[in-house]
């Protein structure tokens, strides 16, 4: 019987726990049901993209987190940079961690060619290997609800300077004399994508390492298929 207690309270506490981290109180001090923010994010999914197009739309995700900053906390800032992959423009339901990763840890290099370890939310592994070869991690300061925050965030050269290569299948980019106009660029002028994470304290680095080890020894020209692959060829036009 007291070996039947100590299960049942066990089990409980195991699922609270699992609830717990789905509602947010795990992710990065938020505080509340994350799934409220996911939702209303998704809500303005067509303000954000007027065509319906997605694709490797990660500048048009932060800038509209951006033009609502200041109402929020730093707590609800960052966790609405956890709903969308910023390499394939991909919507990250924090409902999918109870079936699989989305969260993990990866290596930048920052504008001086320094390594800086962060975590990314990804909709697949291989947009992990992209991150890590194709872009630059700098720092940018916002004015929050609740005072002025400086994070990570992960930065490509604006492609709209050569708007006439974008790949085909991407329409989200407000172009205008060689500027997405429909995005926010770091103070190194380049264009922000994402945001890079606290680094998770596990073992996912060396993961992602492994998993990513074929992929960043590919050449760009022989990338087939993907949501990646374009967001590659994207981050070419400007490197």
């Amino acid at each position: 019987m007291y070996i039947k207690v100590c299960f049942l309270v066990a089990l409980i506490v195991m699922c609270y726990y699992k609830h717990q981290c789905m509602t947010g109180c795990c992710k990065e001090g938020f505080q509340g049901d994350i799934t409220e923010l996911y939702d209303d994010l998704m809500s303005h999914y067509r303000e954000i993209f007027p065509s319906g197009n997605r694709n490797a739309g990660g500048p048009q995700w932060y800038a509209y987190i951006d033009s609502i900053a200041s109402e929020l906390t730093h707590d609800e800032f960052m966790a609405y940079h956890q709903f969308y992959c910023g390499v394939s423009g991909s919507p990250v339901d924090p409902r999918r961690a109870e079936q699989g990763i989305i969260q993990r840890n990866v290596t930048v290099k920052d504008l001086n060619q320094v390594d800086v370890v962060g975590s990314y939310f990804h909709c697949c592994w291989p947009c992990l290997c992209d991150v890590m070869r194709y872009t630059r991690v700098e720092e940018r300061t916002v004015t929050l609800r609740d005072g002025d925050f400086t994070h990570n965030v992960l930065t490509i050269g604006d492609p709209c300077v050569g708007s006439d290569d974008f790949p085909e299948n991407v329409d989200s980019y407000v172009c205008q004399d060689g500027i997405t106009q429909n995005g926010i660029r770091a103070p190194s002028g380049r264009l922000i994508y994402a945001v890079l994470h606290e680094p998770l304290q596990d073992e996912s680095l060396q993961e992602t390492n492994e998993l990513c080890q074929e992929r960043m020894a590919t050449d760009p020209d022989e990338l087939r298929g993907g949501m990646g692959d374009i967001f590659v060829k994207l981050s070419l036009i400007n490197p």
